[in-house]
């Protein structure tokens, strides 16, 4: 891999993703492994360094691991099936997280690349709060100086592009907490982020791929810019 550059995606990398949702069992996974490793896994771990890299370069404190254990950028394809009704043993999508700052991967808000058979994304925000977290989000949001530099952000977002604000999860705004109507909405939120859903673009097969993904990510990036800024996190 060193000294190897990312070309795009191959039509069999979005191939194998479909074909894994028709036979997501270890019988087919096993026999199509090679095909999973050459095609999906070697190619994201390109598309990793590549992209990593013009982004640590443009935001600065941004994580680019091409390690595939499952503790770097790539998320691994196995399924944690033990508290779900849903056995399927392997996800049918190609995830990538390059996350911001040190802490555990899943805490930190960071650029997410997601690739399935019939679509792929970019989104950027944070996975879930914690607990603390998600209390100290809920007091930004209702702050007279912080709440409405969210606002602010979400307003430039919007305005770059087709992109969707989305975290919403609870139905009514949690006790304690009065804000004017334009930020209500968000102290509903367990988590926020904002995406970009496409179909599979002819530039997904190509290198041009990363310039793609600086370009959106750069105009989604007000909203990460206020988690680590002005939130804290």
């Amino acid at each position: 891999m060193p000294g190897e550059t990312f070309t795009g995606f191959s039509k069999d990398a979005v191939q194998f993703l479909m074909d894994l949702r028709e036979n997501n069992n270890r019988t087919w996974f096993e026999a199509n492994k090679s095909r999973y490793l050459q095609e999906v896994l070697h190619q994201a771990q390109r598309f990793v360094l590549d992209l990593g890299g013009r982004l640590q370069k443009e935001y600065g404190d941004i994580h680019a691991d091409p390690r595939t254990n499952g503790q770097g950028s790539i998320f691994r394809i196995y399924r944690d099936v033990r508290f779900s009704k849903d056995k399927s043993p392997y996800k049918t999508n190609l995830g990538i997280f390059f996350w911001h700052g040190s802490a555990e991967r899943n805490q930190r808000p960071g650029f997410y690349f997601h690739l399935e058979g019939d679509h792929f994304a970019l989104y950027n925000g944070v996975y879930e709060f914690t607990k603390a977290g998600l209390e100290r989000y809920r007091q930004a949001v209702a702050s007279p100086i912080i709440g409405p530099k969210l606002i602010q952000a979400i307003r430039v977002i919007q305005t770059a592009g087709p992109y969707v604000v989305g975290g919403h999860h609870y139905k009514r705004i949690p006790p304690g907490y009065e804000v004017p109507p334009d930020r209500s909405e968000y102290l509903c939120f367990n988590t926020i982020y904002t995406m970009l859903e496409l179909p599979l673009l002819d530039v997904l097969f190509t290198a041009g791929l990363v310039d793609f993904c600086l370009e959106h990510y750069g105009r989604m990036y007000p909203l990460l810019q206020w988690l680590v800024e002005d939130l804290g996190i």
